[in-house]
């Protein structure tokens, strides 16, 4: 660029010599191709680790995904089998280790019946394997609960349920985040309630509460237009 520069011994600016570039670029390309030239970087793959660098989330009023998993009882979770009165309830939880959990699965064992008596079937789902399952079933007060084990991590993705990495002991290699999901008779989603930390859930109070509003009320489904 040196010769450039000086043109007939005239200096020439820096706008001037940057504009022309391009030119020199196609040039290049013209003769030597694209690999010679510092114009073109080099194409990059796309690898499934940028496949996971967006969230998404299921759309109220669509049909809900798939949902299937063993449960301590010795039989199965499937929805798509489900026949509820008004609603299935899906609690996705984040495991044995996470004491929030413990606490709101014992709540939600005491006022089961409450659940029952609205027409709502309620189930409760981890990423946990089936031995941390049962530790859950031995060492906490969740008798009436059937316990669903083994979602698999691309099931908890379809759910728009966030994905954690293990952080320290006891926590799993990898779990989800808390979600409570509720499900029309039809099969389609009513509502959905996404965290990706553990804190600040929907009581089950509320969430009760609200139910019985919305049954009663005929209350619409929200949040149904696509971006």
């Amino acid at each position: 660029m040196g010769n450039l520069e000086n043109l007939s011994g005239l200096s020439v600016g820096a706008d001037l010599v940057d504009g022309l570039k391009p030119y020199f670029c196609i040039l290049t390309v013209v003769l030597f191709g694209k690999a010679k030239h510092p114009c073109v970087g080099p194409k990059t793959k796309t690898t499934k680790m940028d496949a996971y660098m967006t969230h998404e989330t299921p759309l109220p009023g669509q049909k809900a995904p798939t949902l299937r998993v063993n449960t301590l009882g010795g039989s199965s979770i499937d929805l798509s089998q489900d026949n509820p009165e008004n609603f299935s309830i899906v609690f996705f939880y984040r495991g044995l280790h996470c004491p929030i959990c413990r606490k709101e699965l014992e709540e939600l064992n005491g006022k089961l019946n409450k659940f029952e008596d609205l027409g709502v079937i309620v189930h409760t789902v981890s990423m946990d394997g089936e031995e941390r399952a049962k530790r859950q079933k031995d060492e906490w007060a969740i008798g009436n609960l059937d316990i669903g084990f083994g979602l698999s991590e691309a099931s908890a993705r379809e759910w728009g349920l966030f994905i954690s990495e293990k952080a320290k002991d006891p926590e799993p290699e990898k779990f989800s985040e808390p979600g409570i999901a509720a499900i029309k008779p039809d099969g389609t989603l009513y509502s959905l309630h996404l965290q990706n930390v553990p804190f600040a859930r929907p009581t089950i109070d509320g969430l009760l509460q609200g139910l019985q509003f919305i049954i009663e009320n005929d209350y619409p489904v929200r949040g149904k237009l696509a971006a």
